[in-house]
């Protein structure tokens, strides 16, 4: 029997959520504090699962959610790479956030919830950041640079990160953690440039920018996960914006559209259904359960999976210099996942 190899794995306690809509009512019946956690006995558990109604089971935990999140967004630039051979960057990013926003419409319709009315202009913002600007800049970056290249070059996100957790999430991370997500920080720096005497080439302009809207937005999403469910943050912030979406399709729709083959269009719906929209269901959750700044460091490790999958996928070349700079950032992980870091 072979063994089997993990390149990253989680570790984290086994939790189920359950979610279900109840009223002021149900809440007093049964002797619950509104807005706060509970801590309570399974066979009280039990009970109030049952007196819910249509009460949904999901699977949760932050290093369940935080790995499935960072494995599908692992795939994201190979999946545009193929997508970008018949598209263009800008139809290709409208088709993204277009499909991603009907595919949440329908999960509102069928499972009803309050219109976010205090957070309507922060979800507007961060689905700007993190599904309008991420993809499009990545998209316009991949024109020029391989996509084993662009993962690696993200790693740079997690710092990106960590400075909006700061800034939007106030949260106070130790110096050892800014030690540690510095030096991640540089590796992916001296990766990026080492063969081009450390003048950076456009695509990686492009990276960089997409990993500082990208950090915001995240940032953004964490805050309002204190108050909601991640899937409903992610699909509200999609319906949100799908009268721009729609436009956005209007304008860039190409005239040869019919040209595109079946691999072009695997790719727009790997982007569509799992990077921009499932993967943020469990990514959200992550980052509701561990914090902005913790959970972002996970995103060192998404290097691993972009590189292998540009490998099987798209046969370009991994070489052991890049599988090096991913090992040394993972280890970067390990050690930051260590530091402490509290909250305003």
């Amino acid at each position: 029997m072979s063994e089997t190899r993990f390149h990253v794995g989680g570790l984290g306690n086994a939790i189920v959520d359950v979610i279900s809509q109840t009223d002021d009512a149900f809440l007093e019946t049964h002797g619950i504090n509104k807005n706060a956690m509970n801590l309570i006995e399974e066979d009280r558990a039990d009970m109030l699962t049952k007196a819910s109604v249509e009460a949904l089971e999901t699977s949760g935990g932050s290093g369940a959610n935080t790995v499935a999140g960072v494995a599908s967004f692992g795939g994201a630039l190979p999946a545009a790479r193929l997508a970008l051979d018949a598209f263009d960057p800008w139809f290709l990013t409208f088709v993204r956030t277009g499909g991603s926003g009907l595919c949440a419409l329908a999960l509102l319709i069928a499972f009803p919830q309050p219109f976010p009315r205090d957070v309507t202009s922060r979800l507007i913002l961060s689905a700007l950041a993190t599904l309008f600007a991420f993809p499009l800049f990545t998209s316009m970056a991949l024109v020029s640079v391989e996509a084993g290249h662009g993962g690696v070059v993200l790693g740079i996100l997690p710092l990106c990160t960590a400075v909006a957790g700061v800034i939007i999430g106030r949260e106070r991370p130790s110096r050892l953690f800014w030690l540690l997500a510095l030096l991640g920080a540089s590796l992916v720096i001296i990766f990026a440039f080492r063969k081009s005497n450390f003048v950076p080439a456009i695509g990686d302009v492009w990276l960089a920018v997409a990993a500082g809207c990208t950090a915001f937005g995240y940032a953004i999403q964490g805050v309002a996960t204190r108050s909601m469910s991640g899937w409903v943050v992610i699909s509200w912030s999609l319906v949100l914006t799908l009268p721009l979406s729609a436009l956005g399709l209007i304008w860039s729709w190409p005239v040869d559209i019919h040209a595109a083959d079946s691999t072009a269009w695997f790719g727009a719906f790997y982007t569509t259904v799992m990077a921009g929209f499932i993967a943020f269901f469990f990514w959200n959750a992550g980052l509701a359960r561990g914090g902005v700044t913790r959970i972002g460091q996970v995103q060192l490790a998404q290097p691993f999976f972009t590189l292998a999958i540009a490998a099987l996928f798209l046969g370009e070349a991994v070489t052991l210099d890049m599988w090096g700079f991913a090992l040394a950032v993972g280890l970067v992980i390990l050690l930051a996942q260590r530091t402490h870091i509290s909250s305003n």
